[in-house]
């Protein structure tokens, strides 16, 4: 799991990919004075590195922070982003593989329905039939590029035995309000005057609650439907709301039945981002 170190600053941000990680990256360099687009940066300001090679002292030492997100929504986001830039056969992507007969002939594509029971088949699907094509600037197929978007969130988060690793869970479902108060622990620890600047809008409805909500889930479903027809302008109020039933969702759970535990999606019973974090602090200490 790649992360942001700062040692100016002395915290580290673990980024989970489709988690508002863009959104959360522009803003970290925003906060530190630099371009939102700029690649490259004074490397005590801002550096790059894997969670394994930070250092036990530099991790115990930091304020390490992180932003999740409602595994239906992460994985259909996912989905989404993988099959536009991993530019599978069917892909309509202009740098998609050619429609031949050859690519024709093979199995490429997996539909959502089959993505929600297990995601991985599409990994398995790009390296076996050689069908996809990740448009990095050498147009090679990494199998490394679809594992960071869906690896569970939870592995970077929790030790085995339940312990965070981690000093605060921001969530996407209220990431105006956790980047906030991101920043402010970042301010209190180094009596640093950073300013907390949200470009990211990323907010997100908590949706996790219509598996235990027969009402929610037949709103939803009203809601979704209204929204595809384009009965009601932003009547669907998740975007992704038309491409679930109960039986992706629950393969959705299955799936990523650690994140659910941990992050207590499980637990949820409205429509409001669930707050409890397994043991993890949810505020700044």
């Amino acid at each position: 799991m790649p992360a942001f170190i700062s040692d100016r600053f002395r915290f580290i941000y673990v980024r989970q990919p489709k988690s508002s990680s863009s959104a959360a990256v522009k803003n970290m360099l925003l906060m530190l004075g630099l371009p939102p687009s700029s690649k490259r940066h004074p490397p005590d300001l801002i550096r790059t590195a894997a969670v394994h090679e930070i250092p036990d002292a530099v991790w115990s030492s930091y304020f390490v922070f992180t932003i999740v997100r409602n595994p239906y929504t992460r994985l259909a986001s996912a989905y989404t982003f993988l099959s536009r830039y991993l530019a599978l056969r069917d892909s309509k992507h202009p740098a998609a593989p050619p429609r031949t007969p050859a690519n024709q002939a093979r199995s490429c594509s997996v539909n959502f329905a089959a993505f929600a029971r297990d995601s991985w088949a599409l990994v398995a699907q790009c390296a076996a039939a050689g069908c996809c094509l990740y448009l990095d600037p050498v147009g090679a197929w990494s199998s490394d590029f679809a594992r960071l978007h869906l690896n569970d969130q939870a592995g970077a988060v929790f030790a085995p035995d339940g312990r965070p690793l981690v000093d605060f869970i921001g969530r996407k479902e209220r990431f105006s309000e956790d980047w906030v108060a991101i920043v402010a622990a970042i301010n209190a620890r180094q009596n640093s005057t950073l300013r907390a600047v949200d470009k990211g809008r990323q907010n997100e409805q908590h949706i996790g609650a219509m598996l235990h909500n027969p009402g929610l889930r037949a709103a939803w479903a009203v809601n979704a439907t209204a929204g595809a027809a384009g009965a009601a302008p932003g009547a669907c109020k998740d975007e992704y709301a038309a491409m679930y039933d109960e039986e992706r969702m629950r393969g959705v759970a299955t799936q990523y039945a650690v994140d659910m535990l941990r992050f207590g999606f499980l637990q949820a019973r409205q429509a409001q981002p669930a707050r409890n974090d397994g043991g993890a602090q949810d505020q700044p200490a």
